[in-house]
């Protein structure tokens, strides 16, 4: 790692000396990469150590595990049995209780699960040996508790055979769990072993990783002699530019400057280096060798910077030597360009043609112009072209176009003005593909007659190219070229800061407005600005300009007064050096000036067309204002506004007023409004109408507030009163803005507390009454708005909006609600939502809500019932205002569910439950002879039973008496042959898994239902229970293994005949340990070829006469690939599809002079699965 600073340094100090001549990057570069190699090395030394550590904590690990796989084995075989041996006791001894045996049996399982606990909690934390030891303890104690139960248990044997018989199950299944702690072992012990692996190959991958840092190295030290040589040959540069040398020579002294900084912080900081070694030296004396390693380094590092400041001295002499070339180069520059003088003309001496291409076919050139003016009285803006020349010979054109003062256009025609025609160019591109040069040129002086169109031949122009090629006009030049002209249309225009067109407009909106006593200067019109418009294009005079464009623009300013002795009301700064003109008063302004004017009118001239545009000013009162500073709300009010709604719903004629509607003084902001000034007789004089809407206004002011009559307005509008009031030096504005709200106009919606119940099987519930307060009406009513409701007793509001609904006779209302489910409840069983009234006259206080709900399964034949019931009424008020009460009855679920048996589900190591399909063999797995397959069903009922809230299991009467009923359902997609019916699941596809769902439903007499929550459910504890498939067929093994030498070797010239099954292997998948069978019978012997598939013999676990192919619905199918196979030996190679031989046809062939491929895929089709596999066959002569 000092290695790597030391070089970093050097590198970062030989990066500034470089920087001098122009190589600063190179320095950066090289500190990148140093700074990734420092930051390498310590990351790999610490992954290596990392490793180290791990390496012998899993070997460690490794033998712990080993010691306790073979404890935890043997333990628990000697505990098993002596279950055995205690289980024999009690055919003779057991009589007591079965509910005792019950529970030996699930002490037992739940000793397993510990077992099985503590063996992933081995895997997963890694335990220490005391842990290990510790949870082996634990297991030896639950055991020996197990032994002490069993042995204490008595009761009779004929009492008792079914709970035996259910021990028995249940230590298989231990047995069971005890061989998959040993697999379990096994894949730690493979984990473990792998990790050595691991380790190793990342060990490799550190001395990779050393040797990539060391070609880093010599990289870097490459590019350093890369970078000294690039310094040399930018020496060298350096003497042949003086231009380059004079741009450069401050900055090679600044950069001096930095290097000299840089070297004094580097000493610096070899200063503070040196003094941390000092301080190194005595905190760790009793490290010695690492003492001299930076004490080596440190000198090593002194003797860096002597040798770089010797590197800077000898670069310093080599500046001043520069600076003594520079007056050399400067000698040299004259002698250069009479050089490039001569190359110049001798390049001009080789051309020896220019030839003008045209645009069209009638070999004209074309010039633009613009004409601004129109077609009577054109004004032309003479602007760009482009015309392009051959050059001969093509190769000189790229050369020429980079010189175009050698260039110049002759032009001859008419001439009548004082400046003769011209053609400048003043650009130029060249196509060295086609050898033209493309000039831009700009076209200046030509008569307006030529642009307006030839007459008698005395407008007209044309013009040759010239090459200059002395000074004695030894010139080359093109032929003559006619001219013609391309005239677009134009405009020019004037547009205001808003890019609006003003032109010849008097801009009203832009006046400028003095009140007598002011003397603030106002600009007129500012940010307006001349255009052209060209094609619709907007184009502003700078741009025109730049494009090379002859606009030459006066512009002016004029003013015109009203009346004409107004001109000394105004001063109007005309500065020529501003754009605009500024207008302020004189002053002696007084409010007898009032209504004075003027008007500022630009001018601006081009070619002798004219565009203006003007704005007026005007002497004005001292202005005051009134204007209300928040919107006026007038709401809608129940006392003023309902008849109103009322005569509208019924048709008449009828519209909103208000009289006298108060607006505070303090709501309203008073600018320059006069302390004195007499409020009632502005407002009255100044408000008069709105003009927003066709609506009535009349105000006063009253106590200071303003009062206003207002008729014939709308709701959910915003009103502006405007108006003024004039004295004989103010004018007063008043602004006055009234917002009117509505009332909800959409129904009110007033929700009853819920009735609650407890759903059960033919659920009916009788109508009862149920009181509840009328407060939330009103209170949905008013909705927390004044609406005038406020200003009478909530008692007189709701009788009078109920009063339509009073029945003095009956004391209540009979009307009757409806309920949302598709059907109506029968008769006799609906629901009465009404108003229960305490008094004759009215409503009084404590009068309430009358809720009557009721329910019956009924209403539903064959038709699911929600959790909910809502139940609505909805009524108007005699002014229109639409109300629904809403009162819902809730429905409570009955607690039942389902529960999985223990003894055919089970959990993986995911946590989820699943059931394991069985096979059906006949007569059975064990047998030796198999006549036939099949998958057995898989009956959810037997699965999974169904318990109340204590967890007791239903029989099938208590479910039917409760009206529970189960339906199981397939999640998802799954192959054809996998259907569930009648809660029945058939097992036959392909599918590794299938999701089930369980649904438990309470059902009525006439087949209404509801749905109960069960485990089932989403995020509960069946939610992810699934079907597992069994395979009945095991994986197939290829016996030829793909070697690149061959490995079937063609000895002689006869033809091989090869069985295809004779190189693969297939046995059946038989289950719970019992024997598996090959299903392929290979050939008698190895030039036979006759293997088959297996034909039951009694004894080859298959009955007389029995193929396999039929008891396990095998299809078999061969293919080869030929393109695998070269061309020329296809000839040589036939393969029978049907029967699986490959014959090598060898015989009259001669020696195979290298290796031939074939490969044959193999594949067994069958309901549950899919087998395949390639065979390689690589065909060999042992003499190569």
């Amino acid at each position: 790692m000092k290695s790597n600073l030391s070089k970093f340094c050097k590198t970062l100090l030989l990066g500034a000396a470089f920087a001098v001549v122009g190589c600063t990057d190179y320095d950066e570069d090289i500190r990148k990469v140093n700074d990734d190699l420092t930051s390498s090395v310590a990351s790999l030394e610490k992954t290596i150590s990392d490793l180290e550590t791990k390496l012998k904590s899993e070997y460690a690990l490794k033998s712990e595990v080993d010691q306790f796989k073979s404890d935890l084995e043997k333990s628990i075989n000697d505990k098993i049995a002596e279950v055995n041996t205690s289980i024999a006791a009690l055919d003779q001894a057991v009589k007591q209780n079965a509910e005792d045996i019950k529970k030996a049996v699930s002490d037992a399982q739940t000793a397993v699960a510990e077992a099985n606990a503590a063996i992933k909690n081995l895997q997963d934390t890694k335990a220490d040996k005391t842990e290990v030891d510790k949870m082996k303890k634990d297991l030896e104690a639950k055991i020996t508790a197990l032994e002490d139960a069993l042995g204490t248990l008595g009761g009779s044997v004929e009492e008792n055979k079914n709970d035996i018989a259910r021990i028995d199950v249940a230590l298989t299944a231990l047995n069971a769990t005890v061989d998959g702690i040993a697999k379990r072992l096994d894949v730690l012990e493979a984990s473990v072993e792998q990790n050595a692996k691991d380790i190793a190959a990342l060990l490799a991958d550190c001395e990779e990783l050393k040797n990539r840092m060391d070609k880093a190295e010599n990289d870097i030290e490459a590019n350093r002699q890369a970078i000294e040589a690039e310094v040399q040959a930018r020496i060298l540069a350096i003497k042949s530019l003086q231009t380059i040398v004079d741009a450069r020579y401050e900055e090679y002294k600044a950069h001096v400057e930095a290097y000299n900084k840089k070297i004094a912080e580097l000493e610096q900081e070899d200063a503070d280096l040196k003094a941390a070694i000092d301080q190194l030296n005595k905190l760790v004396a009793d490290h010695a060798d690492a003492i001299e390693a930076l004490q080596a380094e440190d000198s090593r590092l002194a003797g860096l910077i002597d040798d770089l400041q010797g590197d800077i001295d000898a670069l310093q002499v080599d500046i001043k030597r520069i600076d003594g070339e520079i007056e050399n180069i400067t000698g040299n520059i004259d002698s250069i360009d009479s050089r490039l003088k001569k190359i110049e003309d001798i390049l001009k001496n080789r051309v020896q043609s220019l030839v003008y291409v045209p645009d069209y076919n009638d070999g004209k050139a074309t010039v633009n112009v613009l004409n601004i003016g129109t077609a009577d009285e054109p004004a032309y803006i003479e602007g760009t072209s482009t015309l392009t020349y051959k050059v001969n010979p093509s190769e000189l054109a790229s050369v020429l176009a980079q010189g175009t003062d050698v260039f110049s256009f002759d032009v001859i025609g008419v001439k009548t003005r004082a400046e003769a025609p011209e053609i400048n160019i003043i650009g130029a591109k060249a196509d060295d593909t086609k050898g033209t040069i493309t000039f831009t040129v700009e076209t200046r002086n030509f008569v307006d007659e030529f642009y307006s169109g030839p007459k008698s031949g005395t407008q007209s122009y044309s013009a040759a190219l010239v090459l200059k090629k002395d000074e004695n006009y030894d010139n080359i030049s093109s032929e003559y070229t006619n001219l013609v002209p391309a005239v677009e249309a134009a405009e020019m225009k004037i547009f205001d800061r808003n890019d609006k067109d003003i032109t010849g407009l008097l801009c009203t909106e832009e006046i400028l407005e003095f009140p007598y006593t002011k003397r603030d200067s106002l600009v007129a019109l500012e940010g307006h600005k001349l255009v052209f418009v060209i094609g619709g294009k907007v184009i502003e005079q700078s741009e025109m300009e730049e494009n090379g464009y002859d606009v030459e623009v006066l512009p002016g300013i004029a003013t015109e007064y009203f009346p004409a002795e107004a001109e000394a009301s105004f001063v109007i700064d005309e500065d020529k050096n501003a754009p605009y003109a500024t207008v302020s008063l004189s002053k002696g302004v007084g409010k007898e000036n009032v209504d004075e004017s003027a008007i500022v009118l630009y001018k601006y001239t081009c070619k002798g067309v004219t565009a203006v545009t003007s704005v007026p000013c005007e002497i004005i009162k001292e202005r005051a204002e009134i204007t209300i500073v928040k919107k006026a709300e007038l709401n809608w009010n129940y006392s003023y506004d309902a008849e109103t709604d009322a005569k509208l719903l019924n048709g008449e004629d009828a519209s909103y007023s208000r009289t006298g509607f108060r607006i505070a003084k303090d709501e309203f902001s008073f600018v320059n409004v006069p302390a004195d000034a007499d409020l009632e007789a502005i407002i009255k004089g100044a408000v008069t109408a709105s003009p927003e809407a066709e609506a009535s206004f009349s105000c006063e002011a009253k106590s200071g507030d303003i009062l206003i009559d207002f008729s014939g307005f709308e709701w959910g509008k915003t009103y502006t009163l405007t108006g003024k009031y004039d004295t004989e030096s103010i004018e007063l504005i008043v602004k006055v803005e009234i917002q009117t709200i509505d009332r909800n106009r959409k129904p009110v919606i007033v929700n009853i507390d819920s009735t609650v119940v407890t759903y059960a099987k033919d659920f009916e519930l009788a109508k009862g009454e149920k009181l509840y307060s009328l407060n939330p009406l009103f209170s949905a009513l008013t909705d927390g708005k004044n609406l005038g409701v406020s200003e009478i007793p909530a008692i007189k509001y709701l009788d009078d909006i109920l009063s339509a609904y009073y029945d003095a006779e009956k004391n209540k209302n009979t009307v009757d609600a409806t309920y949302d489910a598709p059907l109506q409840p029968t008769d006799g069983m609906f629901t009465v939502l009404g108003f229960a009234f305490n008094s004759e006259d009215g409503i009084a206080d404590e009068d309430k809500f009358v809720i009557t709900p009721g329910f019956t399964y009924r209403s539903f034949p064959n038709k699911t019932i929600k959790p909910e019931v809502l139940y609505t009424k909805n009524f108007t008020t005699w002014y229109g205002q639409e109300i629904t009460i809403t009162h819902k009855l809730k429905f409570e679920y009955p607690i039942y569910n389902f529960q999985h048996s223990r003894i055919t589900v089970a959990q993986d190591n995911a946590g989820a439950y699943f059931t394991q399909v069985l096979p059906l063999y006949e007569p059975n797995a064990e047998s030796a002879e198999v006549s036939g397959f099949s998958m057995d069903n898989v009956t959810m009922s037997k699965e999974f039973n169904i318990v109340d809230g204590n967890l007791t299991i239903l029989d099938d009467e208590a479910i039917a008496e409760a009206g529970l009923v189960a339906e199981y359902e397939i999640l998802g997609t799954a192959g054809a042959g996998i259907v569930m019916n009648d809660n029945v699941l058939t097992y036959n596809d392909k599918d590794d898994v299938v999701r089930v769902r369980g649904n438990l439903f309470l059902v009525s007499a006439n087949g209404a239902r509801m749905q109960l929550p069960t485990s089932f459910d989403e995020g509960q504890a069946y939610a992810t229970y699934y079907v597992k498939k069994y395979d009945p067929i095991g994986q197939v093994e290829v016996m030829l293994k793909d070697e690149l030498g061959g490995n079937i070797a063609i000895k002689n010239a006869v033809d091989y005949k090869f069985n295809i099954l004779d190189y693969i292997t297939l046995k059946d998948n038989r289950p719970f340990g019992s024997k598996s069978y090959d299903l392929i019978t290979k050939s008698t012997s190895e030039d036979a070829a006759d293997a088959h598939w297996t034909i039951g013999d009694g004894m080859n676990g298959f009955a007389t006469g029995n193929d396999v192919k039929d008891i396990y619905g095998l299809a078999i199918a061969y293919t080869m690939d030929v393109n695998k196979i070269p061309v020329e030996y296809r000839k040589y190679i036939t393969f029978d599809e049907n029967t699986g031989i490959l014959t090598f046809l060898a015989s009259g062939m001669s020696r195979l002079q290298t290796v031939l491929p074939v490969d044959i895929k193999f594949n067994v089709e069958y309901t549950w699965g899919t087998r395949e596999v390639t065979i390689p066959f690589r065909f060999y002569s042992p003499e190569l």
